[in-house]
């Protein structure tokens, strides 16, 4: 919840999101906690602004040692046949 507290949601009523992200953790993560784990992890200050730089210049060039940190945690937690990386669990919209 800490991450889900402290998110911003863009656009999105902040509120309904945030009820939302507490309802998925509370009814649909597992055991293992998964669901929170990926909320920590793509919600972070640090993995946000690695995803933008990500974004913006196509390589993790621009990304301080603890940005490149934060997108190495975030493979941790699966990635797709490509590679890629998460999307930070605001923009999902399964994750909220």
């Amino acid at each position: 919840m800490r991450a889900v507290e402290g998110a911003k949601f863009g656009s999105k009523n902040k509120e309904d999101a945030q009820t939302e992200a507490a309802r998925l953790l509370d009814e649909v993560d597992n055991s293992s906690g998964d669901l929170a784990m990926r909320y920590l992890v793509t919600g972070s200050a640090d993995y946000e602004r690695a995803f933008t730089k990500l974004l913006r210049h196509g390589s993790d060039v621009m990304c301080t040692p603890e940005e490149r940190q934060a997108l190495v945690r975030s493979q941790l937690l699966g990635t797709d046949a490509n590679g890629g990386y998460a999307v930070p669990f605001q923009l999902d919209r399964r994750s909220c």
